[in-house]
């Protein structure tokens, strides 16, 4: 794509996304959503998009998540775009973000950091309910307060993939500490092989709308702080209107239950549109 990843100096991460899965993206703007809801709300959305705390019977989002740093802290990089990983909710009460630097290097080195020495041993106390381990170099992940997020990153994206058996995942959860994973792994089995999620998924991937999967993590449409981004609508960019995918028109599929079946639709973007920098000075 131009020659190289060395030779881009800069963009919309949301748009990068888009153009490479032909899903519309949802932009969440933590300062906005959280002024209009809760700090607790934004995290549950997050939490929920990573596809944490579904049962059986709901269809878990396929999300890829990214967020662009719009200030320099403690480690971070003003105008970088960051992956966003994974999500934690520990028996201290504390939400923390698992998050990457594409860089490798270069990380958060606040709470819940591999620097802080008050909090070294969180994942040690929260058992193993957590994906991730203490690593002993760095190598661009780690976590942080969901608090500290919300101060520093200007926008959060997410955009919508095809689910099929290959990026399936168990559900560890975390909030029953220690018998999270064995909760997950009984679960997962029965919902895969009783429940037959495996075979369709092979046979059959599901396609949603980023928009409807945001919808079922628990984004309320309502409140302000989010848009919806269609990159087919940017002029000039991953093709302008000429490169149309039929999933990206389908914004918001109406729930079973909506008598209605209103559409749905967003609030208007803020107006600060943070320029993310993919490449390394």
């Amino acid at each position: 794509m131009w020659g190289s990843y060395g030779y881009l100096k800069g963009n919309d991460g949301c748009l990068a996304l888009q153009s490479f899965t032909g899903n519309h993206g949802v932009d969440m703007f933590p300062k906005q959503y959280v002024a209009a809801t809760s700090l607790s709300a934004f995290f549950d959305v997050v939490h929920g998009a990573l596809a944490h705390g579904y049962l059986p019977a709901v269809k878990p989002p396929s999300l890829l998540v990214g967020a662009g740093c719009r200030r320099a802290k403690l480690g971070l990089v003003s105008g970088h775009a960051y992956s966003v990983l994974d999500a934690a909710s520990l028996v201290s009460g504390a939400k923390l973000l698992q998050l990457r630097n594409p860089w490798g290097d270069g990380e958060w080195m606040g709470p819940y950091s591999d620097h802080d020495a008050s909090t070294a041993r969180w994942m040690e106390t929260a058992g193993m309910s957590l994906l991730g381990r203490k690593i002993a170099k760095e190598d661009g992940k780690f976590w942080m307060p969901v608090k500290d997020f919300a101060e520093c990153f200007g926008d959060c994206y997410f955009v919508g993939t095809n689910r099929y058996v290959a990026n399936t995942t168990m559900d560890f959860h975390e909030e029953f500490g220690t018998c999270g994973p064995c909760r997950g792994c009984v679960g997962g089995t029965v919902d895969y092989w009783c429940c037959l999620q495996g075979p369709r998924l092979t046979c059959a991937p599901e396609r949603r709308g980023t928009l409807t999967m945001m919808r079922d993590a628990g984004l309320q449409l309502d409140k302000a702080g989010w848009s919806v981004s269609r990159y087919h609508e940017a002029g000039g960019f991953a093709g302008g209107t000429w490169n149309r995918v039929g999933w990206a028109d389908n914004i918001l599929a109406p729930r079973k239950d909506d008598d209605d079946g209103d559409e749905g639709g967003s609030p208007p973007a803020p107006d600060e549109d943070a320029v993310i920098e993919l490449a390394p000075p």
